[in-house]
């Protein structure tokens, strides 16, 4: 196929073809979609709760999904609270997703129809009930529509009026500055591709005068058999925002200045999204040499986890994980997070093909 006849933004009378005007949407927002400000396209209850929800007022960008439509997105606006109805529940507690959705009815293949073609509308709050208490995005769903999450309402049963607390926030947000994917590099001969260009997250914490969190290593029953991963260091938790276009993550953790009090034998790991995702278990062997007092040692934990698609260009929760294995009768001390106790933390989101 040759050019489209009219490039973008050609004067004299020409038509201006609207896919274009979607292509530059598109790159514009380095092919990402969300809210473009925190507090855009918000998911509240009324005032007084009653049997709806309103969508509060902001600006959006949603990739175009319809047949043919290739790189293309569509910029939209909430300009004053859109107010929706929720269907009250019986006796089943009830989710329902709440979106935005673009439904082009000029689309070929498309299922929409449009009250007037000239100003639509094109754009709603959609809500899709009853869909799984786990869900948190429309691609789950296993749909194509051209639709952005904003929230998940988690309706308990016999419940009519949607109060703040049922409401699960889902929206991303996106940028036309420093919201595009790196850029990709030339493979060399043998080498694998991907975007070289990374994202990092940092962070260090040291936990605060008179902490005295304890991780103990004496209930595991029969050698060898793993305890259950426990959330240690608790200070070792962060909520981290995932760049849209992340398919995987580097993770690289540092703890200096663990307390030991006896012999311990166990192994530690990064948990993504409360289980979504793990990496490998990493294992600690240590003997205690008679003190006096408690002795000191490093942890290093280094991996690579997918980021699935469902939680891309999302803020979810990363932390640290430790279980204990038994070498009884020895391997029965504990472990010690002082006040003090160094915890850094380096998160490197990368496009890797292997994740995508």
């Amino acid at each position: 196929m040759g050019h489209l006849s009219v490039p973008w933004a050609v004067g004299g009378g020409a038509v201006n073809d609207e896919v274009l005007a979607r292509k530059l949407t598109y790159t514009m927002f380095g092919g990402g979609e969300g809210v473009t400000y925190s507090s855009a396209c918000q998911v509240k209850p009324l005032t007084v709760p009653d049997s709806f929800i309103r969508v509060s007022p902001g600006d959006y960008v949603i990739r175009a999904r319809g047949v043919g439509q290739i790189r293309e997105a569509y910029m939209g606006a909430v300009d004053s609270d859109d107010v929706v109805p929720i269907t009250p529940t019986g006796g089943v507690a009830r989710s329902d997703l709440i979106i935005a959705r673009i439904e082009d009815a000029h689309v070929p293949g498309e299922p929409w129809d449009v009250e007037d073609p000239a100003v639509g509308p094109y754009a709603f709050s959609r809500v899709l009930s009853n869909v799984p208490s786990t869900t948190t995005s429309v691609r789950q769903l296993g749909n194509n529509f051209s639709a952005i999450t904003l929230a998940r309402v988690d309706i308990p049963a016999f419940t009519g009026a949607i109060t703040a607390p049922m409401i699960k926030d889902f929206r991303s947000t996106i940028s036309p500055f420093g919201s595009a994917p790196p850029p990709g590099q030339v493979p060399g001969e043998g080498e694998e591709f991907y975007h070289e260009t990374e994202q990092f997250w940092t962070d260090t914490v040291i936990p605060p005068d008179g902490t005295n969190d304890l991780f103990s290593n004496a209930a595991t029953p029969g050698w060898g058999v793993p305890g259950p991963w426990t959330a240690w260091p608790l200070a070792a938790n962060w909520l981290v925002p995932i760049p849209w276009w992340a398919t995987g993550v580097s993770v690289f953790v540092a703890i200096n200045g663990i307390g030991f009090d006896e012999d311990v034998w166990g192994q530690y790991r990064m948990n993504l999204d409360n289980g979504l995702v793990a990496s490998r278990a990493q294992g600690y062997d240590i003997n205690y040499h008679g003190g006096p007092g408690t002795e000191q040692t490093i942890f290093v934990l280094a991996d690579t986890m997918p980021i699935p698609s469902s939680i891309r260009g999302m803020t979810k929760r990363f932390k640290v994980e430790t279980r204990r294995l038994n070498g009884a009768p020895t391997h029965m001390g504990q472990l010690l997070c002082f006040a003090g106790t160094s915890i850094y933390a380096q998160l490197n989101f990368k496009q890797f093909p292997s994740f995508d």
